[in-house]
């Protein structure tokens, strides 16, 4: 039995629910009376003259290669947006906000924005491929409320669109009254759960499975009376599995004139007689490998897997263009491409900017165009990689990219330094050392010392072609990828290079540090579209961070968990991808900008100290060689390549010869006894300190470890591991000298 308080409630409760339809219902009635977007209009947020189109290019958050495209054919800076809009249509890239709200997903696209200012960002949306029906209502409702035009236009970013034809359209249907214009079409429900394009509710639409007629999702037009009913009636809209069916559901029951033309249908095939007004890319993927040098500073690429369904060769080369401008520079200025500019590649077929020579649907050294498939007429371009393994072209270009590469000072014309040296040195024969900190005043050499070490810098085996220098003979340095390529038994190409140093800016992204996942490629296709990031790079190689006191906190941690693990991994909704991630880490700083968390200088095997030089005489030395060098570089670096080979030379015969170098158990017990008595916390000093001196061992061409080597390495393995007394006011180096002799003596 109800209580007097229980039936209050109900009361209670039914006179919310009237309050809320009451409400509802005013707000429909404002909306269709113009009430928000005349608000709009005083506050200055939308246009006050009537519009041709609003045009909403469908975009997601990996879509920035196809955005860079569709932006260098109508959109390439504000003075374009700002002509478009004198002719009376609005182009806006249509995005919402990630589930995971303020996260690099929705930085990046705030950033990009802020650039391009070309967004319209639905705020209250969350994008995701199966929340594509929701989308279509948040960007028909936010367009009419912030711009009034006479059409309202949905076009995907996979689209080469002919603006200029679309707009001949929209003119042609001028005054046109409730119109729904698109490719009208059906098409099976598919009612088996788990398959692609599932539609939970099928058994709507009868015993025959077959949608009622609509236009297809990739290109529709509503005029401003239709998608002013979806912004009133949003709220109670049904949405089916897909955003082109749940806008047919909508349009039903309406007063509406259905237009089916042809030219929206978005067919990757030709059609005599038609002019399309949107054409589909069959695909828009690049594969770049950097190969060297060539000429004066032009690097030389090799491009692998580039597709495009386009109109004509014009429009090729102008897709293909673009989508390289995109990914080699960041940008849409196609004539600055190197490989389409550099006249030395004439006399090597192999990488020719000509047109090319075909193989089957392949074409290699150009713009191809295949003109019939089957029995489908299609253009398609190609650029092939012909150049996998080293051919003379790609040796031509190494040797010229030694020769014209920016030069860099010679390691061996360093005057002084010898600490920082030594440890810089002994992490490259030992990379398991863990890394070196270089902490001293500005201006005494750190960054160029670290840089010079490029030179001396021993080749590597890889696995050609692959973005993670995966090693072809050491499970524990592979790729995911490449472990299965070996179970299976395939045969890989294994390539020589030198061993990689990175540099990490400090302004780095975590997503240009870790690598992104393209999630709409994950959903739509079913892959793990991964593209690798600074730490990918950085494998089995060096990652430099100067001024890495000033590092942000969050990339600091990601520093910390891959340098612990040795691998780095990447989940994003839901999806996850791991790949190794071994790296000498050397960082560099100056103390006056800031302390280094303790954590992270735990990390870093080796600590060196970098003090300014005081004498004079080895100061004027010092002014003498930089002069010499900033004068004639070349010359400079030539009077050094014999010290340069002999280091390097050494160098090799250490890495060679490190796994022979013995140490007796009295002095690893010495080394744990001096970690002890400094209360040195865990072992992480006592396995370096092993390390380091056997490596300095090897490094002076013994096969044993002396007492020698040990007090030259200990104080730089455990410096930086002690704990801070304020009151102490001897260096933290001295006191591990002072107990070395302690207990070695």
């Amino acid at each position: 039995m109800l209580t007097v308080e229980d039936k209050l409630m109900v009361l209670g409760c039914k006179d919310l629910e009237r309050r809320i339809v009451e409400i509802e219902m005013e707000l429909a009635l404002a909306k269709s009376q113009g009430y928000l977007r005349n608000q709009l209009q005083k506050s200055g947020s939308s246009s006050s003259r009537r519009l041709l189109a609003v045009i909403g290019v469908y975009t997601g958050f990996g879509s920035r290669l196809r955005r860079n495209v569709f932006r260098g054919s109508w959109m390439q800076n504000s003075d374009a947006l700002a002509k478009l809009e004198e002719r009376g249509v609005v182009i806006r890239f249509v995005v919402g906000r990630s589930p995971n709200r303020g996260d690099s997903l929705d930085r990046n696209i705030d950033e990009e924005n802020q650039t391009t200012k070309d967004f319209l960002i639905l705020e209250g949306h969350e994008e995701a491929q199966e929340e594509l029906p929701k989308k279509a209502k948040f960007f028909f409702s936010t367009a009419v409320q912030n711009w009034d035009a006479e059409f309202y236009v949905k076009v995907d970013d996979n689209i080469d669109l002919d603006l200029d034809g679309l707009i001949e359209l929209l003119h042609s249907r001028h005054d046109q009254g409730s119109a729904y214009i698109g490719c009208m079409k059906s098409g099976e429900v598919v009612s088996e759960e788990g398959k692609a394009w599932y539609e939970p509710e099928w058994w709507k639409f009868g015993d025959e499975k077959t949608y009622f007629r609509h236009a297809a999702g990739s290109l529709f037009i509503l005029t401003k009376d239709l998608a002013q009913y979806i912004n009133i009636n949003s709220a109670s809209l049904k949405a089916y599995a897909h955003d082109d069916i749940s806008l047919g559901s909508w349009m039903m029951g309406l007063q509406t004139t259905y237009i089916d033309d042809i030219r929206l249908c978005c067919s990757a095939s030709t059609q005599v007689g038609v002019r399309w007004v949107g054409r589909r890319l069959l695909d828009l993927k690049l594969s770049i490998s950097y190969v060297g040098v060539v000429g004066a500073g032009v690097p030389l690429y090799s491009f692998t897997s580039v597709y495009a369904s386009v109109t004509d060769r014009e429009s090729q080369g102008k897709q293909l263009t673009l989508a390289m401008a995109t990914l080699l520079l960041g940008g849409t200025n196609s004539s600055t491409l190197p490989i389409f500019s550099s006249k030395l590649f004439s006399s090597h077929p192999s990488i020719n900017p000509s047109s090319g020579f075909s193989v089957g649907n392949k074409f290699s050294g150009g713009i191809g165009l295949v003109v019939k498939k089957k029995r489908k007429s299609q253009f398609r371009f190609s650029v092939s990689n012909v150049t996998t393994e080293i051919s003379p072209a790609q040796q031509l270009a190494q040797k010229l990219a030694a020769s014209e590469s920016r030069p860099v000072y010679p390691f061996s014309a360093i005057v002084g330094q010898d600490e920082m040296k030594l440890c810089l040195l002994l992490n490259v024969i030992d990379p398991k050392i863990g890394g070196v900190m270089i902490m001293g005043d500005r201006g005494t050499g750190k960054s160029t010392t670290v840089r010079s070490l490029v030179d001396l810098l021993p080749e590597i085996k890889v696995v050609s072609g692959d973005p993670f220098n995966s090693d072809p003979e050491d499970p524990e340095v592979m790729s995911v990828e490449i472990r299965e390529k070996i179970s299976a038994g395939e045969d890989l190409p294994v390539a020589l290079t030198k061993i990689n140093m990175v540099d990490l800016p400090l302004g780095a992204t975590e997503d240009r540090v870790c690598g992104t996942i393209d999630i709409e490629k994950a959903l739509t296709e079913g892959v793990k579209a991964f593209e690798p990031g600074l730490l990918a790079k950085a494998n089995r190689g060096i990652l430099y961070v100067d001024e890495v006191n000033l590092l942000d906190d969050h990339l600091v941690d990601v520093l910390l968990d891959s340098a612990a693990s040795g691998w780095n991994t990447v989940e994003r909704e839901g999806i996850s991808v791991s790949h190794p991630a071994r790296f000498i880490l050397i960082g560099s700083g100056n103390p006056e900008e800031g302390e280094l968390r303790p954590q992270l200088l735990d990390r870093f095997g080796m600590h060196a100290q970098v003090g300014t030089v005081r004498d004079a005489e080895m100061r004027v030395k010092i002014v003498e060689e930089r002069a010499r060098f900033d004068r004639n570089p070349k010359e400079f670096r030539e009077s050094y390549k014999e010290e340069q080979e002999k280091l390097r030379a050494q160098i090799a015969s250490a890495r060679s010869g490190l796994s022979s170098v013995t140490m007796d158990h009295e002095l690893r017990v010495k080394i744990s006894k001096v970690c002890a008595e400094l209360n040195v916390d865990g072992l992480r000093g006592d396995i370096v300190t092993n390390r380091a001196a056997r490596a300095l061992g090897a490094l002076k061409g013994r096969d044993s470890v002396t007492a020698e080597d040990i007090a030259t390495v200990i104080p730089n393995c455990l410096r930086h591991r002690l704990r801070k007394d304020p009151l102490e006011s001897i260096d933290s180096g001295l006191l591990v000298i002072e107990k070395f002799y302690e207990v070695f003596s």
